[in-house]
């Protein structure tokens, strides 16, 4: 008798497999801001996290077109949605390429690149003083309009050991009498202009124009940065003694060492130091003013006696 034949049966055991990718995230460089003439504000946006949290996100950047993580690399930690970061210590007129990135578990994703140039394009022109006929030269910087020549409106003019923190006084560097015409043939005045105390400061500017607050003063170097001074001064040791640190005027301000006449009836600093009053009170005796030396590239605020005589630069009114 046959065995009956027992039919072989094979199992096969399937591994299941996700049918889901791992997959980097999806980003977009977005836009700019400039901030200052250092630091812009980069925006970008975090499009689809591919299920994956993200674990940080930002920007590469450097002066090559294509950055990547070997060049510059400013991030945060990971999240969701619109995203912005500043970047600092950038060079004026210098190309920067910045490319957005967001980074999860299974690798990083770019955007497209961004090239950023950060500029000064100072606008010029001229205004008439119709009090004396004095033309200066002007300057718009962004919203700003400034006389890029110190004041040297002189209606009258007074000894240095003269001073009041409360009646107008006008002053001409190292002049030492009261007669107003012949302090303007001075070369002095002809170069450097006049030093107001504050009362005098106050309603010196022509009409239309005011004497800048210590908040419009912060407007313009804020801007400019933390080498204001250098793109404010005069280039070159024709005023400024040496070294006049890093100037170079790209402003067009043409800021000079006009010096200042200090509460103690003295005149000093011209060649070395410019001062200019502000409208902002520090106390009830004294102001906010702004000052520049000529081994400094920066712009430095403090405060003076009301009694000084220090060098206008006037703003337009908006």
């Amino acid at each position: 008798m046959k065995e009956a034949k027992v039919p072989l049966i094979l199992l096969f055991v399937f591994t299941l497999i996700s049918c889901e990718k791992n997959t980097t995230p999806g980003v977009s460089t977005l836009s700019f801001t400039i901030v200052n003439l250092d630091s812009v504000d980069l925006t970008g946006e975090i499009k689809d996290d591919s299920g994956s949290a993200i674990t940080s996100m930002g920007f590469y950047w450097g002066t090559s077109p294509g950055p990547t993580e070997k060049d510059n690399c400013s991030a945060i930690p990971g999240g969701t949605g619109f995203f912005t970061i500043r970047v600092g210590r950038l060079s004026l007129n210098k190309q920067y390429y910045f490319r957005s990135f967001a980074t999860n578990v299974n690798g990083s994703q770019t955007g497209k690149v961004l090239p950023i140039k950060i500029e000064l394009a100072p606008i010029r022109g001229t205004m008439l003083d119709s009090r004396n006929g004095k033309t200066y030269a002007t300057i718009k910087i962004r919203q700003q309009t400034w006389m890029a020549e110190n004041l040297n409106f002189l209606p009258s003019v007074i000894s240095p050991w003269m001073g009041s923190e409360t009646l107008a006084y006008y002053y001409v560097y190292d002049y030492d009498d009261n007669l107003a015409y012949e302090a303007k043939m001075t070369p002095n005045y002809k170069t450097y202009g006049v030093l107001y105390n504050w009362t005098a400061a106050l309603t010196a500017c022509p009409q239309g124009w005011h004497l800048p607050t210590d908040a419009e003063w912060k407007i313009l170097t804020d801007y400019l940065a933390s080498s204001g001074g250098a793109l404010l001064k005069e280039a070159g040791t024709t005023h400024w003694a040496n070294p006049n640190q890093g100037a170079n005027n790209a402003t067009g301000l043409t800021v000079l060492p006009g010096g200042y006449l200090r509460a103690d009836d003295n005149f000093y600093g011209l060649s070395t130091d410019a001062y200019f009053w502000s409208a902002t009170e520090f106390d009830q005796s004294s102001v906010y003013d702004r000052y520049l030396y000529n081994n400094s590239d920066g712009v430095f605020k403090f405060h003076t006696s009301k009694s000084s005589g220090l060098s206008i630069r006037c703003l337009l009114d908006h």
